[in-house]
């Protein structure tokens, strides 16, 4: 619907439409990725009811699963509530910041998510881009952060130094 703008002498005319920012923002995609850290004594049900409500709030806010990769269970830099393990996942999703918010409000919310990083990876994508993406993301190789084998040997239990 044509807004009516009246000039200086009271002549109405028909005007361009104003255009609304939040559309062209909704329609934003960007790739990001949130790596996401679960407390070691989540068992396999209430992991896949955490994962399941993480995939339905991308998905109904607006985004487009690309990947989820279980990186398993691995000792953590420091104590996080009294957890010395987590288990670690990384997620992958075509997006805007709106997605972003809403994933980040589910992990926010429940305390069985120890710690998260999202990370934008892309400015706004073409059609042609994402098309790249939805082929190449599932098949590449994203390899979880690794403990030095260095310093494994080196932990000697009990010893004080």
């Amino acid at each position: 619907m044509a807004e009516l703008a009246i000039d200086t002498t009271g002549n109405k005319e028909a005007v361009e439409p104003l255009i609304d920012r939040t559309s062209i923002l909704a329609a934003r995609r960007r790739d990001y990725e949130i790596i996401f850290i679960l407390s070691p004594s989540v068992d396999a049900s209430r992991e896949t009811d955490l994962l399941t409500r993480v995939k339905t709030a991308l998905t109904e806010s607006g985004g487009e699963f690309l990947r989820l990769d279980d990186w398993g269970k691995l000792r953590m830099a420091y104590e996080i509530n009294k957890h010395l393990q987590g288990h670690y996942f990384y997620l992958r999703f075509l997006g805007n910041g709106n997605v972003v918010k809403a994933v980040e409000r589910i992990m926010k919310l429940d305390p069985d998510y120890l710690r998260f990083q999202s990370v934008r990876l892309s400015d706004d994508l073409s059609e042609a881009e994402m098309a790249q993406l939805r082929q190449k993301v599932p098949t590449d190789k994203v390899t979880p952060p690794h403990v030095e084998p260095e310093y494994e040997s080196d932990f000697v239990p009990g010893f004080r130094s």
